[in-house]
């Protein structure tokens, strides 16, 4: 079983809206896995990506629990 770690403090400095478009993709899995394992590669030099994807996966998983919870 993991152990559970904590972190420090998190304080939201401020925010901007983004307006964005979210796509749908129809890609084969090698395609899939290409992009993936190039996204990989990128992504571990980018600390900011790394620490926005984890912290927007929490927060998802957060809002889930908690409706979960209702």
């Amino acid at each position: 079983m993991k152990k559970e770690q904590t972190l420090g403090e998190i304080r939201i400095l401020s925010e901007r809206k983004v307006p964005y478009v979210e796509l749908k993709l129809d890609m084969d899995d090698e395609t899939i896995n290409r992009l993936a394992e190039a996204g990989w590669v990128e992504i571990q030099h980018d600390k900011e990506a790394l620490v926005a994807y984890a912290f927007t996966k929490a927060l998802q998983e957060f809002v889930s629990n908690a409706k979960r919870a209702r």
